[in-house]
């Protein structure tokens, strides 16, 4: 199985790049940006990183599940379900 990096290997790496300063730096980037997509996909809105892909977060429509248990029924509301579609070029680049 593959490594799972953390948030804090992360924010590590970010500070490793040359323009940033400071570990404070680099964590108050990573929470900006973090920001920024749940802002805007919360809008309904999908956010494109050239190079990556695009992540988006379409509306589920609301619907009437069974419960297997009691065989009662549940609603269930409509919600938006985040997800990303990683770009040919990228998935090129990781493939090679």
């Amino acid at each position: 199985m593959s490594k799972r990096i953390t948030n804090t290997e992360f924010i590590n790496a970010l500070y490793d790049s040359p323009d940033i300063e400071t570990k404070a730096a680099a964590k108050r980037i990573y929470k900006h940006i973090v920001d920024i997509f749940k802002k805007e996909l919360s809008k309904g809105n999908a956010i494109a990183l050239t190079g990556i892909g695009t992540i988006s977060a379409p509306k589920t429509k609301a619907r009437t599940m069974k419960n297997q248990f009691t065989g009662g029924t549940i609603e269930v509301p409509s919600k938006l379900q985040p997800k990303m579609k990683f770009s040919l070029a990228f998935k090129q680049t990781i493939n090679k």
